[in-house]
């Protein structure tokens, strides 16, 4: 089991190397998103505003659409999806920012 999960990771189902290349690119951006993601919750919960707490959710549980397209080796459905969920991620935040500080944007 560990050996199919690490070959996974490896991302080695992958017959080109840019294919590969792209397909490490696209796991390292998902990861980033759910690392900013936590830092961020976790920074509005000390400050206990809670605006954010449901688009960075929503965001992270989202993020795994493009992970498990890219598992299935579809790479181009998986850039597609990240791009669709990070802009839908940006709206969503900056309307959830504007309603913390009772600001028009």
């Amino acid at each position: 089991m560990l050996s199919k999960l690490k070959q996974r990771v490896s991302l080695s189902m992958f017959e080109k190397e840019e294919d590969r290349r792209m397909a490490r690119i696209q796991l390292i951006v998902i990861l980033i998103s759910w690392f900013a993601s936590l830092l961020v919750l976790f920074v509005d919960l000390i400050w206990w505003r809670q605006g954010l707490v449901t688009p960075l959710i929503l965001g992270g549980i989202l993020q795994l659409i493009p992970l498990s397209l890219l598992l299935q080796k579809k790479l181009s459905a998986s850039s597609f999806m990240s791009v669709a969920i990070y802009i839908l991620d940006v709206i969503g935040n900056s309307v959830m920012i504007g309603e913390c500080f009772n600001t028009k944007i």
